[in-house]
């Protein structure tokens, strides 16, 4: 498993639905599979976090770090912050080069938790909303050029 870049057709796949059941897409104890990898991956990236379209797999989750790495599986994003605010980032798959993107400054959010299945909701602010919502923008072929 590599990351693949901004080029790559894979980091323009859109997984969807997100947050409801597909044809297309393995359950929760098939994906988790995979959790491990991502991890490594992750942990080896100086990136706080990493979506499975990155790469290359067809599957609605994401890992966001910052105490501990977090899974985050099938995301509804339930409620965003009418505030914005515009900021630097960079991203894993476009090395060397960071853009201004404006992201709403909290969020709450539902998905379904690792290494229990169970959905869990979540309220992200700061720094982890802004990580949130890059990686969740991945999940639906975004990248940060597109913002």
């Amino acid at each position: 498993m590599v990351i693949h870049q901004y080029t790559d057709l894979e980091i323009r796949l859109r997984i969807g639905p997100l947050f409801k059941p597909c044809l297309n897409m393995m359950g929760a104890r098939d994906a988790w599979k995979y959790v491990g990898e991502m991890t490594k991956i992750l942990e080896q990236s100086a990136g706080l976090g990493l979506a499975a379209n990155q790469v290359g797999l067809d599957i609605p989750i994401f890992l966001i770090r910052f105490d501990t790495i977090q899974v985050v599986y099938r995301p509804k994003i339930l409620w965003m912050s009418q505030k914005y605010e515009t900021q630097s980032e960079a991203c894993l798959s476009l090395p060397n080069r960071s853009v201004l993107v404006s992201r709403p400054v909290s969020l709450k959010a539902e998905f379904i938790a690792f290494p229990n299945n169970k959905r869990k909701t979540m309220e992200f602010e700061g720094l982890s909303a802004r990580v949130f919502m890059h990686e969740f923008d991945h999940l639906k072929g975004r990248t940060i050029l597109d913002n």
